[in-house]
C-alpha cells in the first residue's frame, strides 16, 4: 500500500495533510504526555492577499501572551481546554495561515510545549520558523517549530486501536537502480491487512515522523510504502 503522491505536486513538496482523511490522533509519545492535535487546513496555499493582511505575527503574539497565563492553568487543571483554549488558539492562527497546525503538551521538565507543524507542507516551513523565532519569552511555556524526533526507541502510539511501535513496526529500504538518490522506505507492520491498509498506513506514517522529527520526513524521504509481514522482502 502507498500513499498516492499528485503528480502535479513534487514529492518532497507534499501536503501530506490532503492525503492522510484519517490524522485523529489516539495517544501520545512519551515526550508530549497529552497531545492535542488541531488542524485548520483548507485547500490552496497562501496568496498575495493573505501577504497583505493586517493582522500579522506580533498581533498574535501579543493576543497569546496576554492569555499564557490563564491558558496556562486551564492545562493543568485538564478543564474546559478544548473550548477555552484550542479553539480560540485555533481561530487566532487561522487570521494567519490556514495551513498552520499545532501540538500542545507538557514536558518532563513540566513546560508546556505548544509546536507548530506544517503538517508536511514544505511552502509552510519558513513562516512556521519565523513564528516560531518571533514568539515572547513566557515563563512555563516553550515553542517549537516542526514537530521533533524522539531520540528515545521505547515509545508508541495508539491509533483506532492498533499500536504502533518497534515491537510491531520495522522497516528496510528500497533500492532503485535507476534512482540511486531516492530513499524509498517499506514500513512492514504485523497487523496491516488491505481492509485497514489506511489506518495502518497513517499511523505507521505518524510513529516514522515521532521518531525522525517532521523535518527528516519532509526533507528526505522520497517514497514510502506499507506491508505486512506476509509481503515484506526482507526481515
Amino acid at each position: 500500500f502507498r500513499l498516492p503522491w499528485p503528480n502535479w505536486i513534487p514529492r518532497k513538496s507534499l501536503d501530506k495533510s490532503a492525503l492522510l482523511p484519517d490524522r485523529g490522533f489516539g495517544g501520545s509519545c512519551s515526550k508530549h504526555l497529552n497531545t492535542f492535535p488541531m488542524s485548520l487546513s483548507k485547500n490552496g496555499f497562501q496568496t498575495s492577499a493573505d501577504q497583505n493582511a493586517p493582522y500579522g505575527i506580533p498581533d498574535f503574539w501579543h493576543w497569546f501572551a496576554g492569555r499564557a497565563q490563564a491558558f496556562a492553568q486551564l492545562i493543568a487543571d485538564q478543564q474546559d481546554i478544548e473550548t477555552e483554549f484550542l479553539l480560540l488558539l485555533s481561530k487566532e492562527l487561522q487570521k494567519l495561515r490556514p495551513q498552520i497546525f499545532f501540538l500542545v503538551g507538557i514536558s518532563g521538565q513540566h513546560e508546556i510545549e505548544l509546536i507548530f507543524t506544517p503538517d508536511g507542507n514544505l511552502k509552510m516551513v519558513a513562516y512556521i520558523e519565523g513564528l516560531v523565532a518571533a514568539a515572547p519569552q513566557l515563563p512555563g511555556w516553550r515553542f517549537i517549530a516542526l514537530k521533533p524526533g524522539n531520540n528515545q526507541l521505547r515509545f508508541g502510539i495508539e491509533m483506532a486501536t492498533y499500536q504502533f511501535s518497534t515491537d510491531n513496526l520495522f522497516f528496510y529500504p528500497q533500492v532503485d537502480a535507476q534512482f540511486p538518490d531516492d530513499i524509498h522506505l517499506i514500513l512492514v507492520h504485523q497487523d496491516y491487512t488491505e481492509a485497514n491498509a489506511t489506518t495502518i498506513a497513517n499511523g505507521s506514517y505518524l510513529f516514522l515522523e515521532n521518531y525522525l522529527g517532521e523535518w527528516a520526513c519532509m526533507s528526505l524521504l522520497d517514497t514510502v510504502d506499507f506491508c505486512g509481514p506476509e509481503a515484506a522482502t526482507e526481515d
